[in-house]
């Protein structure tokens, strides 16, 4: 299954424009509320590292979330954004740190435990 991406100017605009954000170490995540499915936004920086690692960034998140697809409501328009500090964490610990914090952001915005492996 391929993950739904937001692509239309308007709605990473609201993206950008919303409250409702949480914030962790090296990740950002913000909703919105919009009609059809979930969809997701990745926004990484060219100062998080090379296009190998921002690659490989975006791989292990996408790969989380097609996982737990199932998880998200219809409805929502989600925007992951990598911070600068992903340059520091080494090239083995990578997966592990991102997937860690991000079932612990969005078990706090989503308020429910995500049962998931790390």
């Amino acid at each position: 299954m391929r993950l739904p991406t937001v692509k239309r100017r308007k709605e990473i605009g609201l993206l950008f424009s919303t409250e409702q954000r949480i914030k962790g170490s090296y990740l950002e995540i913000r909703r919105t509320l919009n009609e059809g499915d979930a969809r997701f936004l990745f926004v990484i920086s060219k100062k998080c590292g090379n296009a190998p690692r921002r690659n490989r960034i975006r791989r292990i998140l996408r790969e989380w979330l097609r996982k737990n697809y199932n998880k998200f409501q219809a409805g929502n328009i989600w925007m992951i954004r990598v911070s600068l500090e992903t340059k520091c964490i080494s090239y083995n610990k990578l997966s592990i740190t991102l997937r860690r914090e991000l079932v612990e952001l969005l078990s706090k915005l989503i308020e429910k435990d995500i049962d998931v492996e790390v």
